[in-house]
């Protein structure tokens, strides 16, 4: 059976994980930068801005995808920085009007820059713009005259996936910034504006499982089918959300993982949700209950809808509280689940079920909530369909009470692997139908590769007056995959394909002839008493008829 295959949805979220530097900084904090209201002064330990020359300052922008730490902004190269690069993103770099070799328009730049303010770095005025993208090593680079720049990103390469990014907020980097040590001017300024990736990821365990079948009317009787056990159509989700890095300033409040599918294909018990877990360091460890919440009546999305579940109408959501649950960057929180398959509507031909991701940053010193981030949604989808079987008598009549049995064919084809799955006798049309099985090409939300087992049905009763079919025709195999759409003709002599069907089902036209050799007037103990004794009639009769014949000679 074929391997469950990981699709993966991702977000990049908030530049400013290393937030670029403003001129003046301090060695001990990057972003140290404060302005006096009642006088020009310069923070300590820093050179004075009028000690600025005005030969051009490089700025390169380094992009890079899912640190594993925040580091501090220092505006040299950072060796250690970590993440992906990523090649493609678009950046305006726009200068702030003002010379920052004047003390008091530096001081007053920087606090617009400490507070991230770039609105208020606007109000200043704003001067020309160049445009960069970065390369496959994640960076742009170009020199540009002394003073103070809004960085913007303004687009992100088009994801090869579902993995998409949000663009990064802007930022203010000075050029020249001060160095390290404090004692002078950088005018080799590097930027990490980091992106933190948060991915979700959705995999279903539905491999031999089927839509829920209780099955109807009374046995051996025309239209009966028979129950499948309870747990074939139970199948397993499994919810993963990658935990993103907050930038500098703030902490993850909640992560929430958010399940939407359609309630007439999937059905959520009382405890549906099996655990909550974080996986760190490979190994999965339990959440406490106190740290995350379960709403089964959540909102469905109505933002970002393109992977959502074809017709959601429901909703369940898990809410972790980061900081309670000691949620690191990089780990992975994972919610498995169960539900219950009720049927394919064939509105979108598989029972479809999505996940998606939504964390909201806080920060601490304001007690104050950024605006939530979500990632587009992971879906998952089963196929199930139909296997029927149209029966025929005499004269091509419809035969009703003829009982089948169906199942997935063995490698002789002349029987069943794993198991009879249901039990069925035609109806007064002839018609039988095995609802909601799993196709044989797509098992775990992944095409099969190796060999499909297709499904066989084997006749076990006739109806009255006529005989089983042998041989070759004793068990017969019938494939169902997701592209067949077969349905029974007008005439009833085939299935053939049906066009533009969202309806996965297949059959067979099934003949009984009569039985040819004769029977028993009766079975059981009276008929052969009736039957024996006549027979002794017929012998004394011949005994008689010898004996008179004898005497008569």
């Amino acid at each position: 059976m074929a391997v469950a295959i990981k699709k993966t949805a991702a977000i990049a979220i908030a530049a400013g994980l290393t937030f670029a530097g403003s001129a003046g900084i301090a060695a001990q904090d990057a972003l140290a930068q404060t302005r006096n209201t009642t006088a020009v002064t310069t923070a300590a330990g820093v050179p004075d801005a009028s000690t600025i020359n005005f030969t051009d300052a490089k700025l390169t922008i380094n992009k890079l995808v899912n640190p594993t730490e925040l580091r501090p902004a220092s505006g040299a190269t950072d060796e250690g920085a970590t993440g992906a690069p990523l090649a493609g993103v678009k950046f305006n770099v726009t200068r702030i009007k003002g010379d920052i070799t004047d003390q008091a328009i530096f001081n007053t730049i920087a606090q617009f820059a400490n507070e991230r303010d770039v609105e208020g770095a606007k109000g200043l005025g704003t001067g020309d713009t160049v445009e960069l993208t970065t390369d496959e090593n994640g960076q742009a680079s170009t020199s540009l005259p002394v003073g103070a720049y809004i960085v913007e990103e303004i687009s992100a390469p088009a994801p090869a996936t579902t993995e998409t990014y949000v663009l990064a907020e802007p930022f203010i980097v000075f050029l020249p910034m001060t160095n390290s040590q404090g004692t002078g001017w950088n005018r080799d300024v590097q930027v990490y504006p980091k992106n933190s990736m948060a991915k979700v990821t959705k995999t279903v365990a539905d491999a031999d499982k089927n839509t829920l079948s209780n099955g109807q009317g009374n046995e051996n009787e025309p239209g009966y089918l028979g129950p499948r056990p309870a747990d074939n159509s139970v199948v397993s989700y499994t919810l993963d959300g990658v935990v993103p890095a907050a930038p500098e300033g703030r902490e993850l409040k909640t992560l929430t993982l958010t399940d939407a599918s359609k309630k007439e294909e999937l059905q959520w018990g009382d405890n549906f949700v099996e655990g909550v877990y974080v996986v760190r360091e490979g190994k999965e460890v339990a959440i406490d209950t106190a740290n995350y919440t379960v709403n089964k009546a959540a909102a469905v999305p109505t933002t970002n809808v393109a992977g959502l579940a074809a017709g959601a109408n429901q909703a369940f959501t898990v809410a972790v509280d980061a900081q309670k649950a000691g949620l690191k960057p990089g780990e992975t929180v994972r919610v498995k689940v169960k539900a219950t398959m009720l049927k394919d509507d064939a509105t979108s031909k598989g029972v479809e079920n999505s996940v998606r991701e939504s964390f909201v940053f806080r920060n601490p010193s304001t007690d104050t909530d950024d605006a939530p981030k979500e990632t587009p949604d992971d879906k998952v989808v089963t196929y199930v369909g139909d296997i029927k079987i149209y029966k025929r008598g005499e004269n091509n009549a419809a035969l009703a009470g003829a009982e089948f049995q169906v199942g997935k064919c063995n490698t002789a084809k002349d029987g069943f692997e794993g198991g009879v799955i249901q039990t069925g006798v035609t109806d007064n049309e002839g018609n039988l139908t095995f609802p909601g099985l799993h196709v044989t090409d797509y098992v775990n939300d992944a095409e099969v590769t190796d060999t499909v087992a297709n499904y066989c049905v084997k006749e076990t009763k006739a109806p009255a007056g006529y005989a089983l079919p042998t041989g070759a025709n004793a068990v017969r195999e019938i494939p169902l995959t997701r592209s067949t759409t077969n349905a029974l003709n007008t005439e009833k002599t085939a299935f053939e394909a049906v066009v533009n069907s969202n309806v996965i089902a297949n059959g067979e036209v099934i003949d009984n002839v009569k039985k040819t050799t004769p029977t028993l007037p009766a079975t059981g103990g009276m008929g052969i008493l009736i039957v024996a004794l006549a027979g002794l009639a017929i012998i004394g009769g011949g005994v008689y008829a010898a004996r008179r014949n004898s005497q008569s000679a």
